[in-house]
């Protein structure tokens, strides 16, 4: 054998690879037929000539029992809603108002959750939008 001749394996899988079933019919039909088969090089060597007594074609079903899957993709199983809910529950307040039997509440949010400083105030209370 000479180096020239002499080609990788890599090559060789990838010029036998089938994508199909019909593409294996299609290789089985022409050893049938002609006897051999030639396969050309995809990094340009010499071509590839495979005898009938090299290749035998089966077709078979296979049943594989007890495989563990794993996903590759974690989901988690609670939604944005949860959240919402813990960080409304953990940062919920209430203090009393002078004057009031009342309690006033408010969100006590971290600068992480609400980095913008901001407050909602009534412009009148109860009482001064009767008294109108």
């Amino acid at each position: 054998v000479y180096k020239r001749q002499v080609v990788s394996t890599q090559s060789t899988g990838e010029a036998l690879a089938v994508d199909s079933p019909d593409e294996a019919r299609a290789i089985e039909a022409k050893l049938e037929a002609d006897g051999k088969v030639s396969f050309d090089l995809k990094d340009g060597g010499d071509a590839i000539e495979l005898l009938r007594a090299h290749v035998k074609f089966v077709e078979a079903t296979r049943v594989i029992k007890g495989e563990t899957v794993r996903p590759s993709v974690v989901e988690p199983a609670f939604g944005i809603g949860r959240i919402m809910y813990c960080i409304f529950e953990h940062t919920f307040r209430q203090r009393p108002v002078e004057n009031e039997t009342e309690k006033r509440n408010f969100l006590a949010l971290p600068a992480l959750v609400a980095p913008i400083k901001c407050s909602v105030l009534p412009l009148i209370t109860s009482n001064a939008a009767q008294l109108k």
